[in-house]
């Protein structure tokens, strides 16, 4: 939880700092957002139709005349229109497609099946749209052929599967927006709050799994880990943990935060590696250059300094007790904290 907590309120810190931004990230990691989802139609005016009467999108088919596309795609002579839909929430599109002047083969894959397609589209009333469903004779794949009831990320909700006139998978799930904002006060929470603190959540969760060497903190992390694993058990986290503390170094190394000399020299006493033939028995152990051993004992010594320190040493206490706070509500566990709440 401490590590954790650390990692929310410096995360934002961290991935701003000039000093990381100039290293270039590895192949494979620069990813910066998801622009559309797109859809090949047989007539797009027909499957436009289907989501205005089943979901009340709407959308204007339109010739898409771009020189790029044949060769993109890899279809001489090949024609397109297109139908934007817009779905509210979070800016996310829709994109209706439909090809001419090429083979097309349509498929209706199983929901299995390697590569199937699956859309699923929140509403306020699973009713209308299954009455639409229905009155257009799409199939239903759910079945019962009605919604039932499935646990989610997001609370227990209805839901049901039908194929639009493609044989498109699509599932509609019925999601109360007010629901969602009892759930959050009454657990003492604001709907921006909430907002933002899955927000946050997601963030260090994302952190985690692409871990230091996704951000170049840690380009030799296999030499690290042998490191880590040669190092004396006092010196080697628990769990998870033991990755975030790259990100905590990191922090301190950007922000311009060194570990004092005697904290450092403390920290390499206890771990059995404060003398100079120490560190090269170590170094011949892990198979690694001196030099990188020195970096990795170095970061070692600054993160568990950092987290010893407290962010109060670093003007962040508020930042970590909000942080705190809102991680105990968001999990329902902040009454088990309080002492009235104990006694009663």
């Amino acid at each position: 939880m401490r590590v954790r907590s650390l990692a929310c309120a410096l995360a934002s810190t961290l991935l701003a700092a000039a000093p990381l931004a100039q290293t270039p990230p590895p192949a494979g990691s620069g990813t910066v957002g998801f622009m559309h989802a797109i859809h090949a139609t047989n007539v797009v005016e027909k499957t436009l139709a289907f989501y205005t009467e089943v979901f009340g999108l709407s959308g204007q088919v339109q010739p898409f005349a771009n020189e790029a596309v044949p060769i993109l795609t890899d279809s001489p002579g090949v024609s397109l229109k297109v139908s934007m839909l817009r779905l509210p929430g979070e800016g996310f599109n829709f994109e209706l497609t439909e090809f001419s002047n090429v083979t097309r083969t349509p498929a209706q894959p199983q929901i299995w099946d390697p590569g199937a397609p699956h859309m699923k589209i929140l509403v306020r009333d699973l009713e209308p749209v299954v009455a639409a469903v229905r009155k257009l004779g799409a199939p239903i794949l759910t079945t019962s052929r009605a919604p039932v009831a499935v646990s989610t990320p997001i609370g227990n909700v209805k839901a049901i599967m039908f194929r639009d006139p493609d044989g498109y998978i699509v599932e509609a799930v019925q999601a109360q927006v007010g629901e969602v904002g009892a759930w959050a006060r009454a657990r003492g929470l604001t709907s921006n709050e909430l907002a933002s603190l899955l927000a946050e959540r997601a963030l260090v969760d994302w952190l985690r799994d692409a871990g230091p060497e996704a951000f170049g903190l840690a380009p030799d992390g296999a030499v690290r880990a042998r490191i880590e694993a040669l190092l004396a058990p006092a010196a080697t986290p628990l769990g998870e943990a033991a990755r975030e503390l790259a990100f905590v170094a990191a922090w301190a190394r950007a922000s311009g935060v060194r570990c004092p000399r005697a904290a450092r020299d403390a920290h390499w006493k206890l771990w059995s590696v404060a003398s100079s033939a120490a560190r090269r028995e170590l170094a011949l152990r892990a198979r690694a250059p001196a030099a990188v051993v020195r970096r990795v004992l170095e970061d070692r010594a600054t993160a568990a300094w950092v987290l010893e320190t407290g962010p109060r040493g670093f003007a962040r206490s508020a930042d970590l007790e909000l942080a705190a706070v809102l991680e105990l509500q968001l999990i329902d566990a902040i009454a088990d904290l309080l002492p009235w709440q104990r006694a009663s």
